[in-house]
């Protein structure tokens, strides 16, 4: 048998003068690929599509709707101070803290604690920075008798954005 040896024909096969690609074919015998049945194969269903929203801007909307969810009024008495943030692009804090305060050390970790639990919304700018002002009541001095001419000790004021 020499390199021109042909393997018997199937009805695969095509004969002489068949066009292949464009090209007319003469004297050669082309075998056409055979298709075997493929195995029934379970097809899984597509993996769902998440789409993640792009993060934008800082969101002083949603950042200011979550400083106000702060619950830090427990953590004592003490009167006004200011809590400075510093968020992540990935909206958590990085650093939190309490200026201008005249309270104990134990009633500003307990507030800060609570604020480093903030989360807010991706963005795109490495970090941002946020103050916001707080007030915790002034403790309450017992006294037998109150005159009636005594100014009324103040009421806690909501949380206000500073410089957002």
């Amino acid at each position: 048998m020499g390199p021109y040896h042909h393997h018997p024909t199937t009805k695969a096969d095509l004969a002489v003068g068949a066009v292949v690609g464009g090209i007319m074919l003469t004297g050669a015998v082309v075998s056409a690929a055979r298709s075997e049945p493929t195995p029934d194969v379970e097809s899984e269903p597509p993996a769902p599509v998440v789409v993640l929203p792009h993060p934008g801007e800082f969101d002083r909307a949603a950042a200011k709707a979550a400083l106000r969810a702060v619950q830090y009024k427990d953590c004592g008495q003490g009167g006004s101070a200011t809590v400075v943030l510093v968020f992540r692009s990935s909206g958590v804090v990085e650093r939190a803290g309490v200026v201008g305060a005249h309270w104990h050390e134990a009633v500003s970790q307990c507030v800060v604690s609570r604020f480093q639990l903030t989360r807010v919304p991706p963005f795109t700018a490495e970090r941002h920075a946020v103050s916001w002002k707080i007030h915790l009541p002034l403790a309450l001095e017992v006294a037998p008798e109150q005159d009636q001419d005594q100014e009324e000790e103040p009421q806690p004021a909501a949380p206000e954005p500073v410089g957002m």
